[in-house]
């Protein structure tokens, strides 16, 4: 991590308005635990490009990092407003709600990013993963049928819909899953 940020320094010693450096510098700090350069260094790319989304969101990456989930949480929804079509910023967000228990905002941040990217298998993961949790497993298998098929090698989520055949008491399916599961290289 040293070595990028030394490379980002360099970068904007050549170019001192490049945002992208700040901002890839920042994310170095904060996966560092440097979280107060991390900030810095994002609110520069920020003053530099007021309007831009994607630092916006990265400021809220590093304060989500930090623990400071409010403001990651209005740092995304600002994103949002900004650029309304990036699904990652609504996943970023979902995230959040969903690991401060509002489920609800979850799911309706899961189903715009898919929305917005009915390819993306995390999309889909996050929210089959949330309906598991709730016990809603006939969404959450239906979460996890998109998955495997975007993906036919997911091991995660062939051994999760096998926990879910299991509790619908679809016995013959779950030990198919599973033994599939184990094939890809998925240990319990």
């Amino acid at each position: 991590m040293d070595r990028a940020i030394a490379d980002f320094d360099a970068a904007i010693q050549l170019d001192p308005k490049f945002t992208y450096a700040y901002a890839a510098r920042a994310l170095a700090y904060c996966s560092k635990g440097e979280h107060g350069r991390g900030i810095e260094d994002v609110e520069q790319a920020i003053r530099l490009e007021p309007q831009s989304a994607e630092m916006v969101a990265t400021r809220g990456t590093c304060n989500e990092s930090k623990g400071v989930w409010g403001e990651a949480l209005a740092d995304f929804t600002a994103a949002i407003r900004l650029n309304p079509s990036n699904y990652q910023y609504y996943n970023s967000r979902a995230d959040i709600y969903r690991d401060h228990d509002n489920e609800r905002a979850a799911l309706a941040d899961y189903a715009t990013a898919i929305r917005l990217s009915p390819g993306s298998i995390a999309s889909y993961r996050k929210r089959g993963s949330l309906f598991f949790d709730k016990n809603e497993f006939d969404s959450a298998l239906a979460d996890y049928d998109i998955v495997i098929k975007l993906d036919p090698k997911d091991k995660t989520a062939y051994a999760a819909r096998a926990y879910l055949y299991e509790q619908k008491g679809d016995i013959a399916r779950a030990v198919a899953d599973l033994e599939q599961a184990k094939k890809l290289g998925w240990k319990n």
